[in-house]
């Protein structure tokens, strides 16, 4: 659970129960899957009428049934970790970047053995090896000069943007000049403010060969980095933001905002899309 849409729902709690709203619609005995590591998650959960059916759980710990260890990045080339399921043990590795994503595959591995009991352990490693990032998230593209664009343009909010920035700092190593081009965050209400001062603070933390802010909050997203001698460009939109970004110079460039920002613009003009 994490703040997005917290302006029209006003909570990381009633995020929570929006969610669980859809076990409204569970069979009789059907099967709910949860993040066993999100304690508003679980607190929320705890508070729902007893049902018949069961309860299956992924997570970091040993008392899930789904479980996840040993997350290392592999950079470029996605990230592997090791996957416990069922007791069943697999080492796994995916084409998507982002250590979060190990998370998210121990989910999808729970949910493929529940619906489906007879799947060996070596069929699902075999198809989170084989997963293809969906369009705009994390799509990694080599332009004519071996440079590289990352497109995670599709959406953002505060625990993806520091996923993303986490990403930035492990792909430049203090070797690659490392770029950032980061737009609003949207629906975060009268948190938006602290919540993009936060994301500056983040970028600037792995020292950037440039920020490029975009939006209504660009101010708030560059002040840290701006304090710190680091490069720092100024859009008011996407439009703007294509212009600046033609214009420098980097090995990677990273791309995220809030779906309404349209950095996909950036991302096309850059890798001459048309």
């Amino acid at each position: 659970i994490a703040p997005a849409h917290i302006e029209n729902l006003g909570s990381l709690e009633k995020i929570a129960q929006a969610k669980l709203e859809i076990i409204e619609g569970l069979a009789p005995q059907g099967t709910i899957i949860l993040n066993a590591d999100d304690s508003v998650l679980a607190s929320e959960f705890a508070k729902l009428p007893r049902r018949k059916g069961q309860v299956l759980y992924f997570g970091t710990g040993d008392a899930v049934q789904s479980s996840v260890s040993s997350v290392v990045s592999r950079g470029l080339e996605g990230i592997g970790f090791e996957l416990t399921l069922f007791g069943e043990r697999a080492h796994i590795t995916m084409k998507v970047m982002g250590k979060q994503n190990a998370m998210n595959g121990a989910c999808a591995a729970l949910c493929a053995r529940t619906l489906y009991p007879d799947l060996g352990i070596d069929q699902i490693r075999a198809g989170l090896s084989n997963f293809q990032a969906p369009l705009m998230r994390l799509n990694v593209r080599t332009l004519e000069d071996e440079r590289i664009i990352i497109d995670d343009s599709y959406n953002a909010n505060p625990a993806s943007m520091k996923a993303l920035v986490e990403l930035a700092g492990e792909l430049g190593d203090g070797k690659k000049r490392v770029g950032l081009v980061l737009g609003d965050m949207l629906e975060l209400g009268e948190d938006s403010e602290r919540f993009h001062l936060e994301l500056g603070r983040q970028a600037a933390g792995i020292n950037p060969h440039f920020l490029i802010s975009v939006g209504k909050f660009a101010a708030a997203v560059a002040a840290t980095a701006k304090a710190q001698q680091i490069p720092v460009f100024e859009a008011a939109n996407a439009e703007q933001a294509c212009s600046i970004a033609g214009s420098q110079q980097f090995d990677i460039l990273l791309i995220k905002a809030s779906r309404g920002v349209g950095l996909d613009k950036v991302v096309k003009h850059l890798c001459g899309d048309h």
